[in-house]
This record gives C-alpha cells, sequence and structure tokens, in this order.
C-alpha cells in the first residue's frame, strides 16, 4: 500500500472518529437535541462549539502531508470560536455573542466583485432595534425588483422654487421635498382681475420635474388678500403646472397658497 493512500485512510478515520466523539459527547451532556432541533452551544446548530474547535485541531494535525486541507481547516480555526453562537437554519439567521457586546448586535458584510475589501455593503444593528445598511461612500440604496425603494439622500430635505409664469409676482416661494413627500408654499401679490379671470383656470407657475407629482393634486386657497375670497382653487398636474382657478366675481390682490404631495 501506498503512503500517500494509508495517509488518507488515518485523515478521514480521524474525521469519522471526532464527529463520533463529538455527537456522543453532545448527547450526553444533553447538548445535541432538544424539541425541535440540533443545538450547537446555546444557538441551536449541533454541536458544542468547543467541541468542533478541538475537532479542528486534531484534524489540523493529522493533515501535515495535505497543504490543501490544511488551508481548509486554518479557515475554520480561525472562525469558530468557544463564543461563537451566530447559525443558519432552515427557518432563519441568528447573529449573538455569548460575551455580551453591546458595541453592535451583529452584522452581515458583502463583498460585491470578490473584493477584499472589508465590506462592499453592510447590515448591521448599530444599537438594539436600530438595522442599518451602509455603504463605505455612505451612498446605499435598497431596491425592489430593481426599483428603488429608498436612497441615502430621501431623508435629507432638498429645497427648490417653483418656476413662476411671467407677470405673477412670488414674494415667497419656498418649496422642500424630503424622501417622497413634497411641500410648496406660495405667496402672490400684486394681483387683479386680470391675473384670475373669474370662472377660469390660470397657470401661475411651474413645478421642476424632479419634484413633480405622478397624479393630479388639488386644494382649497383659504388666505387671500382683495375683495373677498372669491371662492379659489389650486391645480397641480403631473406635467408640473400649478393652475388657479377663480368660481366667484370677487377681484383678488394676493393669495397664499399651501399644497402637499407624494411623488
Amino acid at each position: 500500500m501506498k503512503k500517500d493512500d494509508t495517509n488518507i485512510k488515518i485523515v478521514c478515520a480521524a474525521i469519522i472518529a471526532i464527529i463520533i466523539s463529538s455527537f456522543l459527547n453532545a448527547a450526553a451532556s444533553g447538548t445535541l437535541f432538544d424539541s425541535n432541533e440540533v443545538t450547537y452551544d446555546n444557538a441551536h446548530s449541533g454541536i458544542n462549539a468547543s467541541d468542533v474547535q478541538g475537532a479542528v485541531d486534531k484534524l489540523y494535525a493529522a493533515a501535515t502531508d495535505y497543504s490543501d486541507l490544511r488551508t481548509d481547516v486554518d479557515f475554520l480555526k480561525t472562525h469558530v470560536t468557544s463564543n461563537a453562537t451566530s447559525r443558519v437554519s432552515g427557518l432563519g439567521i441568528e447573529l449573538n455573542d455569548t460575551n455580551g457586546n453591546t458595541s453592535y448586535g451583529g452584522f452581515i458584510d458583502f463583498h460585491f466583485g470578490g473584493t477584499t475589501n472589508d465590506f462592499t455593503t453592510r447590515i448591521i444593528e448599530n444599537s438594539q432595534g436600530n438595522l442599518n445598511i451602509h455603504t463605505p461612500n455612505n451612498t446605499a440604496t435598497v431596491q425592489v425588483n430593481g426599483a428603488n425603494v429608498l436612497t441615502t439622500n430621501d431623508f435629507v430635505a432638498s429645497s427648490f422654487s417653483v418656476t413662476p409664469t411671467s407677470g405673477y409676482n412670488y414674494t415667497n416661494n419656498t418649496c422642500y421635498k424630503i424622501h417622497r413627500v413634497v411641500t410648496c408654499s406660495l405667496w402672490i401679490n400684486g394681483l387683479d382681475a386680470t391675473k384670475f379671470p373669474s370662472n377660469a383656470e390660470t397657470i401661475i407657475g411651474t413645478v421642476p420635474s424632479d419634484y413633480r407629482p405622478g397624479y393630479t393634486v388639488w386644494g382649497a386657497i383659504g388666505i387671500v388678500g382683495g375683495e373677498g375670497n372669491g371662492n379659489l382653487y389650486y391645480k397641480i398636474t403631473s406635467d408640473g403646472k400649478i393652475t388657479v382657478s377663480r368660481k366667484g366675481s370677487n377681484a383678488v390682490s394676493a393669495i397664499l397658497m399651501s399644497a402637499t404631495w407624494v411623488k
């Protein structure tokens, strides 16, 4: 029999003996099975972590002639410790640390393209109940079926202004967008009957393309100046046009309108 064949048999026998020994030890200590599943230390995965560590040490010693096998065992020796209680089961993933680490609750790192960087995207529980999706350049994006649901900038308020229609004097033109919610406050003065003809729709401005609603927004204008409120209403359409309708006959000298929509 060749020496290599003998060594292979020795290694295989050692592996089998270690597995059997570990299961017997776990069964004797009552840690192998509970009513539902195989347990691993406190994390329910099958074999006590210290038994695995000891088995890995023995396997490493028996594999002196097999460099590839030693490399794999080195990986196990690095990643299997007596306090590691993270697990993957048929129903879920649990991340835990029996040393009571309070810096974070666990994390999952992704390495796009096989990069050796620390991570390209990380999901981490920064504090209890606070789950964070993080990228090295702080530009994380969450998608569902290829469509953006959240981006880093969604929760940073961005300001913009409505483009006034020529001839309409905007004293105040303040608009903001946070996530998908847009709100605009417009104060327009210097108006007269020619600017808002009775029973007609008048375009007073246009919302920039990045902030337009995908539907028609309606509302009443509650604060006006002049001879009366004149029953004023605004409409904002998906092309960004803001129109005002005056249903009454009273002249109007100024209006203050506020509108909110979801983009």
